[in-house]
């Protein structure tokens, strides 16, 4: 963390919590002083504050959280306590600690007199720690249950942060989009009508998504209008948004994973330093992050393959963001198994590895298995390209088709349109007479055939 003396804070905090069971934990005893829990109150406001002024200054407070309350016993704050000192852990790359941390306090809300903070906790535990090792499905539902907390205590900022965030991760997730659509409206509608300087910041990402998905399901002309159904569109909301960090980075995310989809790579370039920016500002991963980094690592293999002066600085980009994917994958093979494994085949085509091609396959049956529409059309295109270039052009008009198809499941209408309007230019085809069946993989990979072969045959 560059902080030496925290550092070893953090090794003496991590040696205690280690000879410790879960079952010590949760029988301690409970705090009596009021000077104490007062404490642990102010020391979890600052992690609130500092989530949004310098949140570099939250590893400090969250060691002295979480020492304070093995100091003086159990409170209604021991839950934001574990989750806030596991997010620093799983900020660090001790994924398996912080999920550790993370379940105990779920465990500990379950105990009565200390589920005040139900809905904080959970915001912490799902948007900072668990997303890496549970299906993603799940963290949706999360954010619905600390929606719902949040209304019961009172809360309304963590309330309506629990909110945003379940809709978030439901794009991320590959939900079909006019359900998110639907629900980033009725947000955005609940949202205009709050006064607070929080949820002037909500209604900025919240537009930023709800322009993404219209943008995806309707073309890339919604963009240039102010208003879509009476809500205003990204560019009017950035032309009076502050200067922020975290408003920089969703805005790079968004506009770098549509420019992918629709294949616009002037506006890819632009946006592609989406790890750089993450860096920059110290940024905590999360769902709607690891995102943007897995479309700045299928643009790197791209560019690579596109920019030859330029090849050898993007693939090692590309190679970055795989090796970041490969060690999220040892954690939660049902999250990162399939993007993995797409970036994997795209580095082979990139290198001119024939092997690729069983990893476009293993990629697209990964991400139907894990219910990632999205990106079964993500990955059924990227193969599409690659057998294309190879010149076998059955196999590149199939995979097309299903990805196409793939797209119209998930939502993104447009992005269908697209790629049928290749499909027919390419290769002289009618589309609407193709009866290609897109729950048949299998017919369109057949066993143990490599791509030389193939080539050979169909010549």
């Amino acid at each position: 963390l560059g902080d030496p003396k925290l550092n070893i804070e953090i090794q003496d905090m991590n040696s205690v919590l280690l000879n410790m069971s879960d079952e010590t934990i949760l029988n301690m005893e409970k705090a009596t002083s009021d000077k104490n829990r007062i404490i642990l109150k102010l020391y979890a406001m600052c992690l609130s504050a500092f989530q949004y002024i310098n949140p570099s200054l939250k590893a400090a407070v969250s060691v002295r959280l979480v020492s304070h309350t093995l100091k003086t016993g159990l409170s209604a704050m021991s839950p934001i306590a574990f989750a806030a000192y596991g997010e620093l852990l799983a900020g660090i790359g001790q994924i398996p600690e912080a999920c550790r941390l993370g379940r105990l306090a779920m465990k500990l809300l379950q105990k009565r007199d200390l589920a005040t903070q139900s809905s904080h906790a959970i915001f912490l535990v799902h948007q900072t720690i668990l997303w890496l090792s549970d299906p993603l499905q799940s963290i949706v539902d999360a954010h619905l249950l600390g929606q719902k907390a949040g209304q019961q205590s009172g809360d309304v900022v963590l309330s309506n942060l629990n909110w945003h965030l379940s809709i978030v991760v439901s794009i991320v997730a590959g939900y079909e989009l006019n359900d998110v659509a639907e629900k980033s409206t009725f947000y955005i509608r609940e949202v205009q009508g709050l006064e607070n300087q929080l949820f002037a910041g909500f209604m900025i990402f919240s537009v930023l998504l709800h322009s993404t998905v219209l943008a995806l399901k309707e073309g890339l002309h919604v963009l240039e209008l102010d208003h879509i159904y009476n809500i205003p569109t990204e560019r009017v909301v950035l032309a009076e948004a502050p200067p922020k960090p975290m408003i920089e980075l969703q805005t790079k995310i968004y506009r770098l994973s549509r420019a992918f989809l629709f294949r616009q790579f002037d506006e890819v370039a632009v946006n592609v330093d989406i790890s750089d920016t993450i860096a920059k500002y110290k940024h905590q991963l999360n769902p709607l992050y690891l995102h943007g980094v897995l479309f700045e690592g299928l643009a790197s293999f791209y560019f690579a393959r596109e920019r030859p002066n330029e090849r050898l600085k993007w693939i090692t980009k590309g190679d970055s963001v795989l090796a970041r994917m490969r060690g999220l994958s040892d954690h939660s093979s049902w999250n990162w198994k399939n993007k993995t494994l797409l970036l994997e085949a795209e580095l082979m085509y990139t290198l001119r590895d024939e092997g690729a091609a069983l990893f476009y396959e293993k990629a697209i049956q990964s991400a139907r298995e894990q219910k990632f529409t999205h990106e079964e059309g993500i990955a059924s295109e990227l193969a599409g390209m690659f057998y294309h270039e190879k010149g076998l052009h059955q196999k590149s008009s199939q995979l097309l088709l299903h990805s196409a198809r793939s797209y119209e499941k998930w939502g993104a209408l447009a992005v269908a349109r697209r790629v049928k309007g290749f499909i027919e230019k390419q290769y002289g085809l009618d589309v609407s007479q193709m009866l290609g069946d897109d729950d048949a993989l299998e017919c369109i990979f057949e066993p143990s055939e490599s791509v030389s072969n193939k080539r050979q045959v169909s010549g």
